[in-house]
């Protein structure tokens, strides 16, 4: 049972309180009047049966009706039944009225249709058995309720009813001769007495029963019901105590029997009271959230005209975008591809982009960088949609209207809802062509302009230590200090030269390496005394096992160290010591280089070993150098197979460490 009815339940726990006090105070009315007035004699009055019975045909008829609405309305068995009941009651009570001996017009002992003062008692007993039966039947049943079989046909079962409770009245005032006495001489015969008791029994089941299932339930129209058999449990109460036609408890039986009525009148009517009630909260309610619903129908409008406009807004942003974008679904299928990325791809439209990544990637041929095919499953989409987050990776693709190679940088992430769950994927993706191209260009630049550089400085150097060695030769002071100075400009200049054909074939992949086993140990030693020989203010200490082999490039590893060395010089204006150490850790030959200089600031650490990049450019610093040995360094040492790094902080100093491999 819902939780409505068993709030109702609780709140109409009053009406049992009721049933039960009426049962005590019906008990002590019938005693006292059994007590007092039992052998007193009373008038006759005649109008007082016919009225009350005719006050209790219409009460019938009211319960019927507006039990049969209530079916109607609410489609439950309950009210049905109580309908079908007092329905067939009226009948027998109207036939009961037409029956009754009138003492004031017929002679003694005959009705209206009835010769015979037994017949009433017949039709009396006869209606009162039929309405017991139904109203038990009313408790108990749970037919007939929509969707159950025969539901259509309640209509048919009442007019059969009725039509057999009329026929059968009939017959009973045909052959009343025929029937046993039930009273004779005033006195009840046994089966009269026996057929009391069990409307009694019958009444007194329905009472307990329907009040049981009030309490169980709410339902109010049970704890009605159970008041009104109350009551008619003790009008059969008041006949088995000897109720004579015209005595004290007789009138009172009388005023009992359509009490009942009365109660489940008034049941009834207070359902109805409720239900209005119910349906006036619920009205209000739907009203409440009709308007509430309109409100948030007028914002949901809003919001889609405000979701269509930012809608188009970011399509016109992303067709406006340089950049190439490209989102996938959860299923990897493309469900959005901007203006850029339809050029990119060679179509004019978005109906010409198949959303099927294998064709598209078997039309635009897409490559890496060093011209292998792209597997589909490593395409940059794909990798996010399995969660990754790829950050600028270059690949090659090609363009069917242009016929030309284009080369692309592309950045990638998934897409998450709201609960983190992976939903699809987008990639930007920017035409770098020309910037390709432009690199290309540079870097041919750079490798011509570093050989054309590179011979006229071996002349200038050649020349200015020829010079140097003739010093005695009528060579002034101020002359020999001149060509000291071109001596060592000019091996700068070289060294420049030296580093910008070191990173052009770095960058194109010419760079050679002459391995060979070498005593890592001895190549520092060696090249730390041959620093310490370029600086006085500077001590430059060393520290290492006997021998420490590794596999490499003797010339490249010596450049590493200078680059280091030289470094830790520059940035330690103020002298001190320089530690070079060598040391095997987990088969890995580490070597480390540490100043107390300036450091580098932490902000500009994440860079250091990009091309070009100085952390000092613009400070007090600043010392020159065109930002690519520590660049050029890191390139050799991962060519060797190993790996480079430094720790740094700002006005303390900095160390920085390769790590190779040991032979």
């Amino acid at each position: 049972m819902g939780a409505s009815n068993r709030a109702a339940a609780q709140s109409n726990r009053p009406l049992l309180r009721v049933i039960i006090g009426t049962a005590i105070a019906l008990a002590v009315l019938q005693a006292t009047v059994a007590l007092v007035w039992g052998s007193v004699p009373v008038p006759v009055v005649p109008w007082y049966p016919p009225v009350f019975l005719a006050f209790e045909i219409v009460a019938n008829l009211s319960v019927a009706f507006l039990a049969f609405w209530r079916y109607r309305v609410l489609r439950q068995p309950l009210p049905f039944w109580i309908g079908l009941g007092f329905s067939v009651v009226t009948i027998w009570t109207l036939a009961y009225l037409l029956t009754f001996p009138d003492r004031s017009l017929l002679p003694e002992g005959q009705g209206l249709i009835a010769q015979l003062p037994s017949t009433s008692a017949w039709v009396a007993m006869s209606g009162r058995s039929v309405l017991s039966i139904f109203l038990l039947v009313a408790v108990l049943a749970r037919w007939p309720q929509p969707g159950m079989p025969g539901e259509r046909w309640t209509s048919w079962l009442v007019l059969g009813t009725l039509t057999a409770m009329i026929a059968i009245a009939c017959l009973s005032v045909a052959f009343e001769r025929q029937l046993p006495l039930l009273i004779v001489d005033g006195v009840f015969t046994p089966l009269f007495s026996g057929w009391n008791y069990a409307i009694l029994v019958g009444d007194a089941i329905g009472a307990v029963l329907s009040a049981y299932r009030y309490r169980q339930t709410g339902v109010l129209l049970l704890g009605y019901l159970s008041l009104a058999m109350v009551l008619l449990a003790f009008a059969i109460v008041v006949t088995l105590m000897g109720a004579g036609r015209y005595g004290p408890l007789w009138y009172l039986m009388l005023v009992l029997a359509p009490s009942g009525s009365l109660v489940l009148l008034f049941g009834v009517l207070s359902e109805y009271v409720d239900l209005y009630q119910r349906e006036r909260d619920k009205t209000a309610e739907l009203e409440g959230k009709t308007v509430e619903l309109k409100g948030k129908t007028i914002e949901l409008e809003r919001l889609r005209e405000d979701a269509q406009r930012r809608a188009a807004e970011l399509q016109t942003i992303l067709d406006n975008m340089v950049d190439s974008v490209f989102v996938c679904d959860a299923q990897g299928r493309l469900i959005l591809v901007n203006e850029a990325g339809r050029r990119l791809l060679g179509t004019t439209s978005a109906e010409e982009v198949t959303p099927d990544l294998t064709d598209l990637l078997a039309r635009i041929r897409l490559r890496h960088v060093d011209g292998t095919p792209v597997d589909i499953e490593q395409t940059a989409l794909l990798r996010a949609l399995r969660g990754e987050t790829i950050a600028l990776e270059d690949e090659i693709l090609y363009n069917p209207q242009t016929r030309r190679d284009i080369y692309v940088r592309s950045s990638a992430a998934p897409i998450r809802d709201e609960e983190g769950k992976t939903i699809g994927a987008v990639t930007v993706t920017r035409d770098i062509t020309d910037l390709t191209e432009l690199d290309r260009l540079k870097d041919q630049f750079m490798l011509v302009a570093a050989h054309e550089l590179k011979t006229p400085v071996t002349g200038v150097k050649g020349y200015a230590q020829l010079l140097l060695q003739r010093e005695h030769e009528g060579v002034s002071p101020f002359g020999l200090k001149a060509l000291e100075a071109i001596n060592r400009q000019s091996d700068r200049i070289s060294r420049l030269v030296n580093e910008l054909l070191d990173m052009t074939r770095l960058q194109t992949g010419r760079l050679e390496l002459h391995l060979a086993q070498l005593d890592l140990s001895e190549l520092a030693d060696s090249t730390v005394a041959h620093t310490q020989l370029t600086t006085e203010k500077h001590r430059l200490l060393f520290q290492s096992p006997a021998l420490v082999l590794v596999n490499g490039d003797r010339g490249r590893l010596e450049e590493v160290l200078n680059t280091l060395l030289e470094n830790a010089i520059r940035y330690s204006p103020q002298g001190g010591q320089i530690e070079t150490t060598v040391r095997v850790v987990d088969g890995e030959a580490v070597l480390s280089v540490q100043d107390h200089g300036v450091g580098i600031p932490e902000d500009k650490q994440d860079r250091i070993f990009e091309r070009f990049y100085r952390a000092h450019t613009g400070t007090p610093y600043d010392y020159g150098g065109m930002g690519v040995g520590l660049f050029i360094s890191k390139e050799i040492i991962t060519r060797h197979g190993g790996r480079m790094w430094f720790e740094s902080e700002e006005g303390k100093g900095s160390t920085f460490y390769f790590g190779l491999p040991v032979a």
